[in-house]
């Protein structure tokens, strides 16, 4: 793995991304998301910026996914997957702490 500064990607525009890719439509998608157009908008550019290239082709008629975005779809969903693997694994462990501790304080 090289050791230079990890790329400034945010999960919430993944995921965005991710929602767009499926819906291909940004009204649909920002719908779906629970958010205006607009945002939407914002986070596909900050993205497209944060990895220098295109992510979709759109015009006033269609969304499409560049090859840079076909190419990132699957990983970026790989990656919210294991995001949300971490956060299950940490919150089981927490739970299973605070159980511990709770018996711990039974004695």
């Amino acid at each position: 793995m090289k050791t230079h500064s990890p790329p400034n990607l945010s999960l919430r525009d993944l995921y965005y991304f991710v929602v767009l890719a499926e819906e291909l439509h940004f009204g649909r998608a920002a719908d779906r998301i629970g958010i205006r157009e607009s945002p939407l908008s914002r986070a596909i550019a900050r993205l497209e910026k944060s990895l220098g290239s295109r992510l979709f082709k759109r015009n006033s008629q269609r969304t499409r996914l560049t090859p840079a975005g076909v190419a990132l779809l699957p990983e970026a969903q790989g990656l919210l997957i294991q995001a949300e693997r971490v956060r299950d694994v940490i919150s089981a462990l927490s739970a299973a702490e605070s159980r511990s501790s709770a018996k711990s304080g039974a004695i």
